[in-house]
């Protein structure tokens, strides 16, 4: 397609340097020679802008791992993989001061649409290579709860059982039913009287016995289950062993 000049009605050659302005005469964009820019628009010619300064100094095994530098958006680096695209971002991201920025590192985030277990899979793999090549990176604008929140929240699946790790290629985290009640029966605490997840702030820790002791989690309300009935006499400690006890302390 040629362009022509809205001063001198010139057509633009492949190496003229052109000015995008709007015309006067319509809504629409137009060019200008850069010869012809001060007289049409009655204004000095625009300053050169200057080279961005990255925020987080960019590490060169970046290039080589095969993120490659948007041209619409300095400083953020992108790399298409097998379904979706991971980018890393070194421009001032969020209010953290520049300081704690560099020392955290670039902001790393992976798209997809919609997002599936491969889609996950690809984002971890993307993490596990930036890992590998000691580039510090973060997930999120605070990098440390982020860490938090994730080592408790049981995500989507990336294809792999939470619990015996086999390779099942679907959606959800365990392959089987029985690897999701193992894997809760590991790392929840169940109550010793009815057997349900105890949360921390319904949490009560229960002396079976104290000589030697032995302390078990109940609910608030189990706990009084087995001082004031006779239903789990396997959790009432000998009488007279907690006055000892406490007398001790």
């Amino acid at each position: 397609m040629t362009y022509f000049c809205l001063k001198c009605y010139k057509p633009f050659d492949e190496n003229t340097t052109r000015y995008r302005i709007k015309s006067p005469q319509s809504r629409f964009m137009g060019f200008v020679h850069k010869s012809c820019y001060s007289e049409y628009t009655d204004k000095p010619l625009p300053k050169k802008r200057k080279d961005v300064k990255y925020l987080i100094p960019i590490d060169p095994k970046i290039h080589d791992l095969g993120y490659n530098e948007s041209q619409n958006k300095k400083g953020l680096f992108y790399k298409k993989c097998i379904t979706g695209i991971a980018y890393l971002d070194f421009r001032n991201v969020g209010e953290l001061p520049r300081e704690i920025q560099i020392q955290e590192g670039t902001m790393h985030y992976y798209f997809d649409q919609p997002m599936t277990w491969k889609s996950r899979r690809v984002k971890n793999i993307q993490r596990e290579i930036l890992d590998k090549n000691n580039i510090k990176y973060r997930i999120s604008f605070y990098k440390q709860y982020t860490e938090e929140i994730e080592e408790f929240v049981i995500d989507e699946g990336d294809g792999y059982c939470k619990f015996c790790k086999k390779d099942f290629k679907s959606e959800g985290v365990f392959c089987e039913k029985s690897c999701e009640r193992m894997y809760f029966q590991k790392h929840v605490v169940l109550c010793e009287v009815c057997h349900s997840p105890v949360t921390p702030d319904d949490e009560i820790l229960h002396h079976v016995r104290y000589f030697p002791e032995e302390i078990v989690s109940v609910h608030t309300s189990c706990r009084q289950k087995i001082h004031k009935t006779m239903e789990h006499p396997n959790l009432r400690h000998p009488e007279g062993d907690s006055r000892k006890y406490y007398k001790k302390l």
